[in-house]
């Protein structure tokens, strides 16, 4: 049967050439260990006769004939090459995939901010509610989402304008923000006015199913046509809001988009 051996040399038992082809019989010894031999030296021809071998792999006695195929040491030396090559190969190929993942990561981190900039600059915008002037329906703390898109309001809806210079001298600190919101009671084209606690759009009474009925107005409303493309605006809290009763109309301009939804806290997420 084949068995991997290395030739010694009998008197110095140091190695002459490392055999996995041995053409010639010898006494076989069984090592556990290979610590007597710590390198190889490969002759193309051994300069001593094979007087003993060392097995390295197989179970013999010592009346054993080694024979073996040839060219042996050559395919070990060939498929360590050959594993070499492939370590070498995984190496690569793992280093490309490496590459790729980080590549692909990248693009989808890159689509995912121009996706959230489009979003906050054309779409959607939060904001904070700093003050109670549209009480009930949103109290200091609240986060509404407004959508930047929906620049021409519909009666009744509540929007997000850019504060007129009056207000600035008019109201307070808590109302003399950049940025105010407040509810449309009032349309281009229209006259409005009050009596007592009702708003009167065109001498008539207003429906304002968005506050309680008993709701107190606080200060009038002075007749006011709205010029076109402006809008009046109120805050639900009507005894504690600084609005067009003090600064006018709102311009069309002016208007940053409809707040739609209430997104924090989690408690009072809801539709507006």
């Amino acid at each position: 049967m084949p068995i991997r051996a290395r030739q010694v040399d009998p008197e110095t038992n140091k190695l002459v050439k490392y055999c996995s082809n041995v053409l010639k019989g010898g006494r076989v010894y069984l090592v556990a260990n290979d610590e007597d031999f710590p390198s190889k030296e490969v002759l193309e021809e051994p300069r001593l006769p094979v007087e003993e071998l060392v097995v390295e792999m197989g179970k013999v006695t010592s009346t054993d004939t080694v024979e073996t195929l040839s060219n042996s040491e050559s395919n070990t030396e060939e498929e360590d090459t050959g594993n070499g090559k492939e370590a070498a190969d995984d190496d690569e190929s793992t280093d490309h995939s490496t590459r790729r993942n980080l590549i692909e990561w990248g693009i989808v981190i890159g689509i995912g901010f121009i996706v959230i900039l489009v979003i906050k600059v054309f779409l959607f915008q939060t904001f904070f509610i700093p003050s109670g002037s549209m009480e009930p329906t949103l109290v200091p703390g609240d986060r509404v989402a407004v959508a930047k898109y929906s620049k021409t309001p519909s009666l009744g809806n509540i929007i997000v304008f850019k504060a007129p210079a009056a207000s600035v001298k008019t109201c307070g600190p808590s109302e003399g923000s950049s940025d105010l919101i407040k509810r449309v009671i009032g349309m281009p084209g229209q006259t409005i006015s009050s009596s007592g606690n009702e708003v009167l759009i065109d001498g008539k009474p207003l429906a304002q199913p968005w506050i309680p009925a008993d709701t107190p107005l606080g200060t009038p409303i002075v007749t006011t046509h709205i010029p076109k493309n402006s809008y009046y605006v109120l805050g639900d809290n009507r005894m504690h809001s600084c609005d067009s009763r003090y600064w006018g109309v709102v311009p069309g301009s002016s208007i940053v988009g409809q707040a739609i939804f209430k997104i924090w806290p989690i408690g009072r997420i809801g539709t507006l």
